[in-house]
C-alpha cells in the first residue's frame, strides 16, 4: 500500500487511523511502554516503506518524528508521552 501513498497520503494515514484509534483505550488504561514502542516502530516501518523480507533506513529519528511541525518534525504523536496525558486528563 505505502506504493500506492504519497508521503503527504501517508501523514494522514498515519495520524488518522494509527494514532487516533487507540485514543480512548489510552484515556482508560496504561499502556506498557513495550506496547507503545511496538506501535511507534509500526508506524515508522510504514513511513519509510518497511518490507517484510527488506529493511530500510530511518533517515530521522524517533524524537524528530514526534517533533512538532513548528519545530521541523513531523508531528507525529510520541505514544507514551500522549498516554500520559490522556490518564492525566
Amino acid at each position: 500500500m505505502e506504493r500506492l501513498v504519497s508521503w503527504e497520503g501517508r501523514e494522514v494515514l498515519i495520524k488518522a487511523a494509527a494514532q487516533t484509534i487507540l485514543t480512548y483505550a489510552m484515556s482508560i488504561f496504561k499502556f506498557l511502554q513495550e506496547l507503545c514502542n511496538n506501535i511507534h516502530a509500526t508506524i515508522s516501518k510504514f513511513w519509510w516503506g518497511h518490507k517484510q523480507e527488506e529493511r530500510k533506513i530511518h533517515w530521522l529519528s524517533r524524537l524528530k518524528l514526534c517533533q512538532r511541525k513548528e519545530d521541523g518534525g513531523l508531528g507525529f504523536k510520541d505514544m507514551e508521552a500522549f498516554n500520559d496525558a490522556l490518564l492525566a486528563k
